[in-house]
């Protein structure tokens, strides 16, 4: 294959796996918020896993200008949910001043299997005796297809907007999934997972920057 055809495929590859949400819900009514302190969690046991997605958030967050907090910082590790009633995390958000919480989770998980288009193409098999490199003879050449079995994780991202009330069907206004495919580490997967959720909720102005 030629290195121009290669280069082409490549780059064909690499837009196609670029960032992205596969589903997205917004509240109708919901203009979007400038939040003073908007706190991110990720709500998983694995206190390595957490930390991660949070930091690639809150980065992302603030270098467009949101302020965004880890939210380890307010709801540590051993704050199980199931043990503390609403009043109890209801103090936390006042006494902290939170008005914003985005959570972050992992909603489903399965094995998936994907088919690999098989490839045909040209070849030439003898050149110009003379020197001139003018092909004189081709052939076609074809790969089979194949499966490929891999992993989806969908990684859910939800917005609650505590300026609008504490009740639930008041506070939630935006929620993001995205599918990844066999992500390499820990790392990569909120890399991806937080680059498409920054940037929609950015772009789509549900969260915004502060006012200059």
């Amino acid at each position: 294959m030629k290195l121009s055809k290669l280069l082409v495929i490549v780059i064909i590859s690499l837009s196609a796996c670029a960032p992205r949400l596969d589903v997205v819900w917004k509240k109708n009514e919901f203009q979007g918020d400038h939040f003073k302190k908007l706190v991110v969690v990720a709500i998983t046991d694995n206190l390595e896993t957490r930390n991660t997605f949070e930091e690639t958030a809150v980065k992302l967050l603030k270098m467009k200008g949101i302020k965004a907090y880890h939210g380890v910082d307010f709801f540590p590790p051993n704050l199980d949910p199931k043990l503390h009633s609403k009043e109890s995390l209801r103090k936390i958000v006042e006494d902290n001043e939170i008005d914003g919480v985005i959570t972050m989770s992992l909603v489903d998980k399965e094995e998936i299997s994907q088919y690999v288009q098989g490839t045909t193409y040209v070849t030439p098999t003898t050149y110009d005796p003379y020197g001139y490199y003018m092909h004189t003879r081709y052939t076609t050449v074809s790969t089979p297809g194949y499966y490929i079995n891999s992993k989806k994780y969908v990684i859910e991202g939800v917005l609650h907007d505590l300026n609008l009330g504490m009740a639930k069907e008041d506070r939630l206004v935006w929620r993001g999934q995205s599918s990844l495919i066999d992500p390499s580490s820990v790392k990569a997967a909120s890399v991806e997972f937080n680059k498409a959720m920054v940037s929609y909720l950015v772009k789509n102005g549900i969260v915004k920057g502060e006012e200059k």
